[in-house]
């Protein structure tokens, strides 16, 4: 595999989780969603200024998945349309986070 990716295999990350849920915010004992979608081509406002295509209907998704889950939302830096529902206390807007290797560490889906 890829160096980056070590960080998904080791046996003593308990730690980092728990710290990288604390920088994030998100409330201990949730699971976590994950969605990083790509850019798409043909829906833009100007070279290399794309739209975000979010296709999630936030309160459906909220109902179905109910308390105890939060979305996780890394828009492609392409993208330049804030993130929907982001800071909602379900949305989290994970675009800046440095590192996807700890985003992909703390996520269940």
């Amino acid at each position: 595999g890829y160096p980056r990716n070590d960080i998904l295999r080791r046996p003593d990350t308990g730690d980092r989780e728990r710290e990288i849920r604390r920088r994030i915010g998100l409330p201990r004992g949730k699971r976590v969603i994950m969605y990083a979608p790509t850019w798409r081509d043909d829906q833009f406002y100007a070279p290399g200024k794309y739209k975000f295509d979010f296709r999630i209907d936030l309160d459906d998704a909220r109902a179905r998945l109910g308390d105890d889950h939060v979305l996780l939302v890394r828009r492609h830096p392409n993208v330049v349309d804030p993130v929907p529902g982001a800071g909602d206390g379900f949305v989290f807007d994970v675009s800046d986070y440095p590192d996807m290797a700890d985003l992909s560490l703390i996520a269940d889906v």
